[in-house]
């Protein structure tokens, strides 16, 4: 995809939070997609978005994506690099990627699940000011891994 994209900023966060959002517009992802149509994405290689010309559901492309990065494993990945005090410069990041995927409930469930310390861990890091950010995604994804567990919560107090 570089040679398609001619993109110096973009990153995998980066699409998830244009594709997440459903907007064309949003800054990291015009930067990404640089005004080019479907297509040259797919002749690129990236085959999540559909056949025909129509307009494209940007939130399903995301939700494919995501659901491959589960499928794949990479989300245990980045939890692991998030945790190894070896790549503390890039915490940032991982933060990043983790609040674009939790947008979807699933994935939140899956973190909450499988990483019960994660959100201990998470706010012990802003309570002790190790996660200082610019735009604050430990926040957000603790605000979003917050939701989900309010919803599993009411799921369970439907469900009596």
């Amino acid at each position: 995809m570089p040679g398609v994209l001619k993109c110096k900023r973009t990153n995998l966060s980066q699409l998830l939070f244009g594709l997440a959002r459903d907007e064309q517009t949003n800054y990291t992802f015009r930067d990404l997609q640089l005004g080019q149509p479907a297509r040259r994405f797919r002749e690129a290689g990236f085959n999540k978005f559909p056949d025909s010309n129509r307009s494209i559901d940007f939130f399903a492309v995301f939700r494919l994506l995501v659901h491959d990065m589960l499928k794949s494993g990479a989300i245990d990945i980045v939890y692991m690099m998030y945790k190894d005090p070896g790549f503390c410069c890039a915490k940032q990041k991982f933060l990043g990627l983790l609040t674009n995927v939790t947008t979807i409930n699933e994935v939140g469930y899956f973190i909450l699940d499988r990483y019960t310390q994660f959100l201990i861990r998470l706010i012990q890091g802003i309570r002790d000011g190790h996660l200082i950010e610019e735009k604050i995604p430990s926040l957000s994804v603790l605000i979003r891994l917050c939701k989900v567990i309010v919803e599993k919560i009411f799921l369970i107090i439907i469900n009596i």
